[in-house]
């Protein structure tokens, strides 16, 4: 008999709806204990990071109807300025330079292979392609293959204490600041991103100056921001401390709050990077 003209039997269809149901069961269980190794290795803090990818995004891209490239960018380049002029000069000299409070000067030092793979595996897995057309999603795919390439750029740039002039070409993208799309520059926020060289370069010298930093006590113990083991949660937990003390000690205790993310992005905005270089 022809096994096309076969007639399906009863039995084997039954066959059929176990076997699948047992593996369809054993793939959700698979993902699910995926899932949760992911998540107990990344912590709290990358909850998201671990989950964005499979519930995906209801984002929509929309397009800015009557802004072109130009009036961004001279809408942009004009923002730093404006917001310098605003600033009231010092009623006195500001001492830029903080006291010396130990002998030891903090110079970057070259990366190894293992601490190299350990900052691009930590990055999120961007697929955004710089200039070089390269993507920290296709470094840390392809690692094993061109690693030590990456390492020998990273460690140049570390060792001469340059930036490569390429590094520092970004692709800027204009995101609506509401829901309402207006032909106004000023209605958008610029989103800025580097090629996945520099940020990598950039974290590699993040993380030598935090450790300079916290190992010879040069930042107050009140920043919760940008250090380890250190969070929002933390900063809170101090504050709530604080305040139950007055009260129990019959003190009036209050709590202002500030935009502190606006107050910040002007800062940045406006600083002078040559004190920072001096």
């Amino acid at each position: 008999m022809n096994i096309q003209q076969r007639k399906q039997l009863p039995s084997d269809r039954q066959d059929y709806k176990e076997i699948n149901r047992s593996a369809r069961a054993a793939i959700r269980a698979d993902c699910r204990r995926h899932l949760q190794e992911q998540l107990t290795r990344a912590g709290p803090g990358s909850l998201w990071r671990v989950l964005r990818p499979i519930i995906g995004s209801n984002k929509k891209h929309s397009t800015l109807e009557g802004i072109t490239a130009d009036a961004l960018n001279d809408f942009y380049v004009s923002v730093a300025p404006r917001l310098a002029a605003t600033v009231l000069a010092p009623s006195r000299p500001v001492h830029v330079r903080l006291p010396r409070v130990c002998t030891e000067g903090l110079r970057v030092q070259p990366v190894t292979m293992e601490a190299l793979w350990g900052i691009i595996q930590g990055m999120k897995p961007s697929s955004f392609e710089g200039p070089d057309g390269l993507s920290v999603k296709t470094i840390q795919t392809f690692f094993d293959g061109f690693g030590h390439i990456v390492l020998d750029l990273v460690n140049a740039s570390l060792e001469t204490g340059t930036v490569p002039a390429s590094w520092k070409h970004v692709t800027i993208t204009p995101i609506p600041k509401g829901k309402l799309i207006s032909s106004d520059p000023s209605s958008t926020r610029p989103i800025s991103m580097l090629p996945a060289i520099t940020k990598i370069t950039e974290r590699a010298v993040q993380l030598q100056l935090a450790e300079y930093m916290e190992r010879h006590h040069l930042l107050s113990e009140t920043q919760h921001g940008y250090r380890k083991s250190h969070s929002c949660e933390t900063a809170l937990h101090v504050v709530t401390d604080d305040i139950l003390r007055a009260m129990d000690s019959g003190e009036i205790a209050l709590w202002a709050m500030r935009r502190l993310s606006v107050l910040l992005l002007a800062a940045n905005t406006i600083m002078t990077h040559g004190l920072l270089t001096s």
